[in-house]
């Protein structure tokens, strides 16, 4: 509500047209360079014209506050130069090698609506300046609400803490990576949310978790009878045993191949299959049946289960660190052996501790 002034002024620019080639070269020569692939060809239209110059800053005349250009001290540095710079100046100022040694291999994630800005912009910045690029940059979605992107304005804003309060730390956390496919919007609803966290969290993993340890406990006291078998080692595996160790084997690499691409949702696919082939194994192996019959081969049957769920604990811990802290504490494992191959993990003697229930189900209110 202010009237406008049209001004004058001299600045400083910087000519990012010089380096548009360069930028369009660096893209095509590394395919992933931009990922999720669907922003590549989005960023590839932005520099498919040529571009004007950026204005890098505003004279202390008319704006008294910010980072004093090195040059002139008549003037300060002004968006989007002074904001970008701040990604890469306090670690560089800390270790001199580090934007030559460190900064090739960085990851950026931004959100969706400030592309242009990271792909424009940034790259000529740091081409000006003889700085290499960053490894990849990661462009995230919206989380939308009721089909609407959250705004304050729209007040149809979800409380992140108040969820964490309700169901756990880690809950939202895990709603958040397997509902949607990263880079692409994704629509929250709390009704969604505890229908995984009662079918998924609940009922798959948390039940598992407690099944296991009781029937360790009430059996043994406990304690770890015999080794897990890995597979491979012993040729007279059952199905059931060779499938359960197979899958549970091949977990570590195919989650940290997922994570690798962004892709989240099909890593946590990946231990939901592991957890579903523990419970199928339990299912077929009967160990609360064999410990009345061949107590020696339900030792082996709860073996390999607490050493399964030794692996799921390991490769849980990115997407929920709480709740893979809790099944390491309840295991009796240290955090550096969370993530040794099925095996080589818990030996004989080794003892677990009682269950404590992970994820306690909710009830729906009635109408």
């Amino acid at each position: 509500n202010r009237p406008v002034e049209l001004i004058s002024e001299a600045n400083y620019f910087l000519k990012i047209e010089k380096y548009r080639a360069q930028i369009i070269d660096h893209i095509r020569r590394n395919p992933d360079f931009i990922r999720p692939d669907r922003y590549r060809n989005e960023a590839l239209n932005m520099l498919a014209e040529p571009l004007n110059d950026l204005c890098i800053s505003r004279p202390k005349s008319r704006l008294d506050w910010g980072v004093e250009i090195p040059w002139d001290h008549n003037y300060v540095t002004y968006v989007w130069y002074d904001a970008f710079w701040a990604y890469a100046s306090a670690p560089a100022e800390a270790d001199s090698s580090f934007l030559s040694r460190v900064w090739p291999d960085t990851e950026h994630f931004i959100g969706k609506d400030i592309l242009k800005t990271h792909i424009v912009y940034w790259p000529a910045i740091l081409l000006a300046a003889n700085v290499p690029l960053f490894r990849h940059l990661n462009v995230h979605g919206w989380v939308n609400m009721g089909g609407q992107r959250m705004s304050k304005s729209s007040g149809n804003v979800a409380d992140p803490v108040s969820y964490e309060r309700a169901f756990g730390p880690d809950v939202l956390r895990y709603f958040l990576l397997h509902e949607f496919s990263y880079g692409a919007d994704g629509d929250f609803s709390e009704e969604r949310l505890i229908e995984r966290y009662n079918g998924d969290l609940a009922n798959n993993l948390g039940n598992l978790v407690s099944r296991v340890l009781s029937m360790a406990t009430q059996y043994f006291e406990g304690e770890v009878k015999v080794a897990p078998t890995p597979p491979g080692q012993q040729p007279n595996l059952s199905r059931e045993e060779h499938k359960f160790a197979n899958t549970l084997s091949e977990l570590a690499p195919k989650v940290a191949g997922h994570i690798e691409r962004l892709e989240f949702k099909r890593a946590l696919d990946e231990i939901w299959i592991a957890l579903d082939s523990a419970n199928i194994y339990v299912a077929e192996t009967e160990p609360f049946r064999k410990i009345r019959t061949n107590k020696e081969e339900a030792a082996q049957i709860l073996a390999n289960l607490l050493e399964g769920l030794r692996v799921v604990a390991g490769v849980l811990e990115p997407f929920m660190p709480v709740t893979s802290g809790r099944m390491l504490e309840m295991l009796a494992v240290a955090p550096e052996a969370a993530m040794l191959p099925f095996g080589e993990g818990l030996k004989a003697g080794h003892r677990v501790k009682p269950p404590v229930a992970l994820f306690p189900r909710i009830e729906k209110p009635k109408a």
